[in-house]
């Protein structure tokens, strides 16, 4: 399987970090016990196991290499948040518009939705590979996922910041149960910090183009490019990221979406 690859070069750069920085012991232990989880990925019988197996075990290496990445996280860098917010000052001047959030309505609640959706969407698209008769792709689809989301999770040390939402005063906090279910993800089992690159954006870009190369149908193809546009919007409109962020993530994701199609 390459995505263990993948998952083992990235836990023993964690660990390396780890361990050259100033950072607690707890990071450095929890950052081996990751070197050695993925290495035992390369062994039997998790390397002969079956593709619903496989996929499990992938979710599980992409949540452990956000969380991990999280214990690295010494503090936001105050210059880099400036400049990402005047990136979206800049931008939000050239639209006209006040703030690039999305005020309650119709839109904001598909928006949300969309974001929230991102969970569900990656194990969907091994699915579709699936059902659509290309399971044979199935080791290149979590390449991508992995590989784009790794990449983003991977810069958290050396660019750390926090969300918009955190900073600016005029963020949405509530509305809808989706934009609640987003904010209660984000409380409890997200790190709770601003990861630039997206790995939102970067993980549901490489998916998409995954799904789209290799099913027959055109409409699942054309329903995961969209749902990938959208969580992208998404991330921008709900101030999860910022838009240098979010574009520097459909970047990382489609770069490697298209090394594994």
């Amino acid at each position: 399987m390459t995505w263990t690859i993948v998952i083992l070069a990235y836990a023993a750069y964690l660990a390396g970090v780890a361990w050259l920085r100033p950072t607690s012991w707890t990071a450095r232990v929890a950052t081996l016990a990751g070197l050695v989880g993925a290495a035992a990925l390369q062994q039997a019988p998790w390397a002969t196991a079956g593709p619903w197996l496989r996929g499990v075990l992938a979710l599980v290496s992409l949540v452990a290499a956000y969380q991990l990445a999280g214990l690295l996280f010494a503090g936001p860098a105050p210059w880099l948040e400036r400049r990402l917010a005047a990136g979206d000052a800049w931008l939000a001047r050239r639209l006209g518009v006040p703030s690039l959030k999305v005020t309650p309505g119709l839109l904001a609640s598909l928006l949300e939705t969309s974001y929230l959706l991102v969970y569900p969407m990656l194990p969907l698209g091994a699915a579709a590979l699936y059902l659509g008769g290309a399971g044979a792709y199935d080791d290149a689809y979590w390449t991508a996922v992995l590989a784009s989301g790794v990449a983003c999770y991977g810069a958290l040390p050396w660019l750390p910041s926090r969300t918009p939402r955190a900073l600016e005063p005029d963020a949405p906090t509530q509305g809808e149960w989706t934009r609640r279910a987003n904010l209660a993800v984000l409380r409890r089992p997200s790190t709770g910090v601003n990861t630039v690159p997206s790995g939102h954006a970067a993980t549901s870009t490489a998916a998409a183009l995954v799904v789209a190369a290799h099913v027959a149908s055109p409409v699942v193809a054309a329903g995961f490019v969209a749902l990938a546009a959208t969580i992208a919007v998404a991330t921008v409109t709900g101030r999860y990221h910022y838009t240098a962020d979010t574009l520097a993530g459909v970047l990382v994701g489609a770069l490697a979406g298209a090394l594994c199609i």
